[in-house]
């Protein structure tokens, strides 16, 4: 599922890029990239929560 904003709706291309992107990541895969951004500290590395750009590169 991808979200828009009704704002971003109407732009064509932003929709070509996203379309490839459904069905792609399997819902517990999104899960823990958002809360290894979201939390404040990862404990179990004992480090500051992972960047957005950490989180993908950990999803690759």
């Amino acid at each position: 599922m991808v979200l828009i904003s009704p704002r971003r709706a109407g732009e064509k291309r932003l929709i070509a890029v996203l379309q490839p992107l459904i069905g792609k990541i399997d819902v517990a895969a999104m899960q823990a990239a958002n809360y290894s951004v979201d939390r404040d500290r990862d404990r179990d590395r004992d480090r500051d929560k992972a960047s957005p750009a950490e989180a993908a590169r950990a999803w690759r």
